[in-house]
């Protein structure tokens, strides 16, 4: 905060220097810091706003009587405002809310959040200051360029039209056809030139506003999506009403976006004011109000397993009747109520349903649709929480193929379920597993580094195949090497790191390097009487290994042999 006050005053202080039109302005605008701030901004050409986060959120979600909402507010309708941006994390327009967004966001702002101690910087931003100001204030520079600005604004409104019908109709059916990353640059551009043609509230402009945000949920970036939501649902409310069924709409997907975001409690809430503006106006069968309903249970599986699962069940009922048995929203609520049986471990009830949602979103939606993908997951998960392995590997083996071919083979996320894939034949003690694990080893590294949990988790797995099918070569290598990296799944004490040791303990005991098997075991027995306590059925394994070594080492004067890495 003192480093903010300091870029404010030292603003202030560096404008007098200038000339007369932004000294005078600067002046009025340090009126309204006074009691009567109301008369500062009436009698001035300009305001400043200085953007922090904390001088955000009073303007955003402060009290009316709060003073810098209450300036804000009477200045964005009285007089132009530009923003100075103080802090780094205030530099992406995106991320403003309510007015702020509204009155500043296809503003060019002057960015002051580095180090305005830097003598050359400060000035350089001071010039850019003073040269925006002076396009406002400066009758000067005003009758000057009057007739060529009338001019150039006419050339550039029918040179702007055409450029926005351009990207409109290159982003729109990126959108359409669920290209999500690839509209979200063009649609960003023509939100901008939309604001600044048409306006900030115009139906055009709220449309790819909604496309925008929609496109930050599909592709998880739900931070953004928030924010892009929240200035959606400002400007619905103004121009549509508060109980608008656009507006409304919208409030759903935010709340979607706070759930996903591990923000549930935000989420319930606006679920339950949803779920009693949209029965009230429309009644507690429309397509709407279900939609509201569905969100709320979803919200609750984390909070309320058996209030969820109680309100899916009569919700595909309603779903059904209104919607249809085929309808993509009514298959949604489907796969939802069988993820609460899955939870509930009533397998082969959510097996049952699963099973229905794969066929009729492999017809509705088609084999790489996202969800169809989902349901299978899904699927696959309540084979394998139900041992049957075979239709579990079965199942998953559809899942890559179908991930793949959307994804590609290098993916995260094929890789992620490759490496299920090698796990389930694990499970089932298959040497399958082998191979699959240690081609998803191999380009996890190249894909996602040595430290990453995907490849951290598969070299883990990888290491218990070799170890359980008796390569105890290739385990030693495999294990002295994460051992002595480090890698493990979360701390220091996690159990897979037991595991290491334990299984490289014994394998170089069946290799009959005692020192080191001795070393390694002792260190084990240590770690886990810390971690778990003395009494932990996990030392019964070692009671017996640890003997073994020890009397070992009283018969047999071998060498210490350490598997280099």
């Amino acid at each position: 905060m003192v480093k903010i006050i300091k870029k404010w005053r030292k603003s202030i202080e560096h404008s007098k220097s200038l000339d007369m039109s932004l000294g005078s302005m600067t002046k009025r605008c340090t009126e309204i810091l006074e009691p009567e701030w109301l008369i500062g901004i009436k009698n001035t050409n300009c305001c400043l706003a200085f953007l922090t986060e904390e001088y955000h959120q009073k303007v955003v979600y402060g009290r009316e009587s709060d003073n810098c909402k209450s300036e804000f507010d009477f200045a964005s309708t009285t007089v132009p405002i530009r923003a100075v941006v103080l802090e780094d994390s205030m530099k992406n327009p995106h991320t403003w809310e309510g007015n702020i967004a509204i009155t500043l966001k296809i503003k060019l702002y002057v960015d002051m959040s580095e180090d305005v101690d830097d003598r050359e910087y400060f000035e350089e931003k001071m010039q850019q200051l003073k040269k925006e100001l002076d396009k406002i204030i400066s009758p000067s520079v005003e009758s000057d360029t009057k007739q060529t600005v009338i001019q150039v604004d006419e050339n550039d409104v029918l040179s702007e039209g055409s450029e926005t019908e351009k990207l409109k109709n290159l982003a729109y059916p990126l959108f359409d056809a669920e290209k999500y990353e690839e509209a979200i640059p063009n649609l960003e551009l023509l939100v901008t030139k939309q604001s600044s043609s048409l306006g900030h509230s115009h139906s055009d402009t709220l449309v790819t506003l909604q496309k925008l945000a929609c496109c930050y949920k599909e592709t998880e970036e739900f931070e953004k999506a928030i924010s892009t939501y929240e200035d959606l649902i400002a400007k619905q409310t103004l121009v549509l009403g508060k109980t608008n069924h656009e507006t409304l709409s919208t409030k759903c997907e935010l709340a979607y976006c706070f759930q996903y975001n591990g923000k549930k409690e935000k989420a319930i809430k606006i679920c339950e004011e949803l779920i009693g503006d949209r029965t009230s106006i429309f009644g507690v069968l429309h397509p709407g109000t279900l939609e509201a309903i569905h969100r709320y249970a979803s919200c609750l599986i984390a909070k309320d397993l058996e209030k969820a699962t109680s309100i899916f069940e009569e919700l595909v009922e309603n779903r059904k009747s209104v919607l249809g048995p085929m309808d993509k929203e009514t298959l949604c609520s489907m796969h939802s109520y069988a993820s609460c049986l899955f939870k509930k471990n009533e397998f082969q009830r959510a097996i049952s349903i699963c099973e229905t949602v794969v066929e009729k979103r492999l017809k509705v939606l088609g084999p790489t649709h996202k969800k169809t993908i989902s349901s299978m997951y899904r699927l696959w998960q309540c084979f394998e929480k139900s041992k049957n392995f075979n239709r579990a590997i079965a199942c998953l083996k559809t899942v890559v193929e179908m991930t793949k071919s959307i994804k590609g083979d290098l993916h995260e996320k094929t890789l992620k379920y490759r490496f299920e894939l090698g796990r389930n034949y694990y499970e089932k003690r298959e040497k399958t597993a082998i191979p699959i694990l240690r081609d998803v080893v191999i380009k996890q590294l190249s894909l996602l580094g040595d430290t990453h949990k995907d490849t951290v988790k598969s070299k883990y797995y990888l290491g218990k195949s070799f170890y359980d099918f008796g390569d105890l070569d290739t385990t030693i290598f495999t294990f002295e090497d994460k051992l002595a990296k480090g890698n493990f799944m979360e701390n220091s004490n996690h159990i897979d790191m037991f595991d290491v040791m334990d299984m490289l303990a014994r394998s170089h005991r069946k290799k009959l390097n005692i020192g080191r098997a001795k070393v390694l075991f002792k260190e084990l027995v240590d770690r886990r009487t810390a971690s778990l306590g003395a009494n932990h059925e996990k030392h019964y394994s070692l009671s017996f290994a640890w003997p073994i070594v020890i009397e070992r080492t009283k018969t047999l004067t071998l060498p210490y042999q350490c598997t280099e890495i």
